[in-house]
């Protein structure tokens, strides 16, 4: 799970990763990635994204068994 959605700039995913790592990618609306990290097995995880403009944005959070997206709204 990724909250706070609306956020203003910094978000938390929760979740459980298999294999080694998980890695997260950020989508802009046209599709262009605009913001990419890798997650540790740990199960909490904080990604600050101020630098990222006001608007909507599609996260995608992969690990080897799973992929998760969803809507991210970032509000300034």
């Amino acid at each position: 799970s990724v909250f706070p959605n609306p956020t203003k700039g910094e978000i938390t995913i929760h979740g459980n990763f298999n294999g080694n790592y998980g890695v997260c990618n950020i989508y802009n609306v046209v599709g262009s990635l605009v913001s990419t990290c890798q997650l540790s097995l740990s199960s909490e995880m904080t990604m600050n994204l101020d630098y990222l403009d006001a608007g909507i944005y599609f996260i995608e959070i992969m690990d080897n068994d799973h992929k998760y997206r969803s809507k991210l709204v970032i509000t300034k």
